[in-house]
């Protein structure tokens, strides 16, 4: 890919690989970024200089969110659906009660055995990438189990034509408080961004100057619960000095960058531009 002449490069994870370079890479597009970790996501931004980052995804990870939150990123928010789609019927079901989903797929498809029905029984790996518009119902076993991005990205195979769809998530009771409230927010919306808020919430943010994609902030001073009407007047103290002082030069530059250091975050910026 080292040539002179523009190139448009689509690939899979081998693209972020050591052994892949580019002649001069000015945009990087992300799609499916939540399933990207933090380094695969900087090692593409490393392979040019100055490489614009445009991260896509259905359901955002929560440390991504907090980042738009923070106006560490800018985002497009995309809530209207393709023309003719309807909503998917979502249900929660005990799996002491399997045999009763059984019946009722049986039920959907008397057209099986005569070739007009298919079934696709798999694991996870059905996540993204899978586009049938037949399809129009979805057996999730053990739902429980998944996160909310993974359920809303498996029942996102169903649904995609102009035929009534229905998701059913088996669960093994009884539920914990987290389980449950992933479950009540999976058949209570089916838009990915109250999802990915309230996965936020059950999951927390990670570490938005690591590589923590969840769990609790580890901010050495700030409580986010307690300080959380400070947040915009340091964004702006933030904004402010990277557009005087991009480098951190000068006198209150060089002592940000000192506390960068004591806070061993000298990674923080590079770290903040993969998302």
């Amino acid at each position: 890919l080292s040539t002179a002449e523009p190139v448009i490069a689509v690939g899979t994870h081998a693209l972020v690989q050591a052994g892949t370079r580019f002649g001069r890479l000015g945009l990087a597009v992300v799609d499916e970024q939540h399933r990207f970790g933090v380094h695969q996501r900087l090692a593409l931004a490393r392979k040019g200089e100055a490489v614009d980052m445009l991260v896509m995804t259905a359901t955002p990870i929560p440390r991504t969110l907090v980042l738009t939150y923070f106006g560490d990123m800018d985002f497009s928010d995309l809530r209207e659906k393709p023309a003719g789609r309807l909503p998917i019927d979502t249900r929660t079901i005990p799996l002491q009660r399997s045999e009763e989903v059984v019946d009722a797929v049986g039920r959907a498809i008397a057209d099986f055995r005569s070739g007009k029905a298919q079934i696709l029984v798999a694991t996870t790996v059905i996540e993204v990438g899978v586009d049938v518009p037949d399809a129009t119902i979805i057996v999730i076993e053990h739902a429980e189990r998944f996160g909310l991005a993974q359920l809303h990205q498996l029942r996102g195979r169903v649904g995609r034509g102009t035929k009534p769809s229905t998701c059913l998530l088996l669960y093994q009771a009884p539920l914990g408080e987290t389980a449950r409230a992933r479950l009540d927010c999976l058949r209570n919306t089916d838009d990915g961004f109250v999802i990915a808020e309230e996965d936020l919430r059950l999951r927390g943010a990670g570490e938005l100057l690591g590589e923590r994609q969840s769990g609790l902030p580890d901010f050495r001073l700030a409580d986010l619960m307690v300080h959380s009407d400070l947040v915009a007047a340091a964004r702006d103290d933030a904004r402010l000095i990277l557009a005087r002082d991009p480098d951190l030069k000068t006198p209150r530059g060089e002592a940000l960058r000192v506390l960068l250091y004591l806070f061993e975050q000298d990674e923080a910026v590079r770290t903040i531009r993969s998302g």
